[in-house]
């Protein structure tokens, strides 16, 4: 049976635009293979001497091209590398595998907690007076705890993607408390969204304001207690195996 003129050419659009789909389906997946930050941190090793070889990691750094960027806290045996331009992670680990001087050399591995896929838009103000209908307030018998103690006296430490500093019910909390931010390496460890989609998930910020969530829930909890703020995890929720 032949085609009509115009049926082959609906045919042949409709074959056109399957194709034209299809490639740019490629594209978009080769796109999203190239999003986000990797795997792990490139140019960067984190190496452990081997005690018994009684090498340097100034040693190490002459045979690889390296240079040192943090000796762990703790231990002078556990240090932070970078590799110089050219040199590949993946190869120079392979390496290392070797080397009788090190124990072991990894990658500056990027990992995300079991909520990394969450959506935790939190970020806003609130009231200050807790809602009148908490469930787990009242599940917790937090009054009858209250009129035990409310945790003064105590420093509680909210290690996640920061905090929103100036949210009207835990300003009260943070002040006076010591704060750091690990991904930046400041003194800031303020929760803030940038309306970016840096690991190209499709969702811009997703954890940004857990940090704060995760604070109310020890200010609700001990209302008196001190939070200490401290920014490990980027907006993403992702933070570096030398951190």
């Amino acid at each position: 049976m032949s085609l009509a003129f115009p049926q082959w050419r609906a045919v042949m659009g409709a074959l056109v635009l399957s194709l034209c789909l299809l490639m740019l389906s490629g594209a978009a997946g080769r796109a999203q293979a190239a999003c986000g930050p990797g795997d792990f941190v490139p140019h960067q090793i984190i190496v452990k001497l081997n005690p018994i070889a009684g090498a340097t990691v100034e040693q190490i750094n002459a045979t690889y091209g390296s240079t040192t960027l943090e000796t762990f806290p703790g231990s002078t045996d556990v240090n932070l590398l970078e590799l110089p331009a050219g040199s590949g992670v993946t190869e120079t680990v392979e390496r290392m595998a070797s080397d009788p001087r090190l124990l072991y050399a990894e990658p500056n591995f990027f990992a995300q907690p079991p909520e990394g896929g969450a959506r935790h838009h939190a970020w806003g103000v609130s009231d200050v007076a807790p809602a009148s209908e908490e469930y787990a307030a009242q599940a917790l018998g937090l009054v009858s705890a209250h009129a035990i103690s409310q945790g003064e006296g105590t420093t509680v430490a909210v290690v996640d993607t920061g905090a929103q500093l100036d949210h009207p019910a835990l300003v009260d909390n943070f002040e006076g408390v010591k704060r750091y931010d690990f991904v930046d390496n400041d003194k800031n460890p303020s929760d803030r969204p940038v309306g970016k989609d840096e690991d190209c998930d499709g969702e811009t910020d997703e954890m940004v304001g857990h940090g704060t969530h995760v604070a109310g829930i020890v200010d609700i909890t001990a209302p008196a207690a001190k939070i200490m703020p401290l920014r490990v995890l980027d907006r993403k929720a992702t933070a570096m195996s030398s951190r």
